[in-house]
């Protein structure tokens, strides 16, 4: 199961990153900066803007939760 973290680079959805792959689970982070997340290298990260939906497919393909 993938399950995206959205805002994976504020307080709440770093610490949910790190807490999921802490539990085993494949996490995908989104973000709208990631060449600058500076998460956990067991993380996707991908880059998505809730304001541009060109990014949203990439984003969303593929997650389950």
């Amino acid at each position: 199961m993938t399950v995206l973290v959205l805002s994976s680079t504020g307080t709440t959805g770093r610490a949910t990153v790190h807490a999921l792959i802490e539990r085993g689970a494949r996490v995908r982070a989104a973000t709208r900066s990631p060449e600058t997340a500076q998460l956990p290298a067991q993380a996707e990260i991908v880059h998505l803007d809730l304001r541009d939906r060109t990014t949203w497919d990439a984003a969303l393909s593929g997650t389950d939760a």
